[in-house]
């Protein structure tokens, strides 16, 4: 198999090989996720239609925080793919996309109850930061803030 990362247009419905935890992520996905201010990758094998892919193994999409911010968001992984580098390749074409975007910073909320996740985070040159957004306490609660400098 040979799996690509691509740019993939947000607002699209998911095709066939969409399932599971990348199915779910997908549909998450908004016009927030679209060109110019965000942007979503798939990681798939694409066969010989460029189009849709033949079987997807990850995703990683931005959206625009601020003229200077974006949030990295959706970045998934199938279990059939996880422990081969993807996540990071992912997260590495990402911060790449973002820097041409013109933004500075990167950031990431993550659920602090998947402390893997945050490790990951900071694995990747991110560092706990402040609350970034505006909420109750009680939303906060239980949540991690990461930020890196593109």
């Amino acid at each position: 198999m040979n799996i690509v990362v691509k740019r993939l247009d947000p607002t699209r419905a998911p095709g066939a090989a969409w399932e599971g935890d990348v199915q779910d992520a997908m549909q998450e996905i908004d016009a927030r996720f679209a060109p110019p201010a965000g942007c979503f990758l798939v990681a798939a094998d694409w066969g010989t239609t460029p189009a849709d892919p033949v079987a997807v193994a990850g995703t990683a999409g931005y959206r625009r925080v601020s003229a200077e911010a974006c949030e990295a968001a959706r970045i998934v992984v199938k279990k059939a793919f996880q422990g081969q580098g993807l996540g990071k390749l992912l997260l590495r074409a990402l911060t790449d996309q973002a820097r041409g975007a013109g933004y500075t910073k990167m950031r990431a909320e993550v659920p602090a109850e998947i402390p893997e996740l945050a490790a990951f985070y900071k694995r990747s040159g991110f560092t706990e930061v402040g609350a970034f957004r505006i909420a109750t306490l009680e939303e906060l609660e239980g949540r991690v803030f990461l930020e890196r400098a593109l």
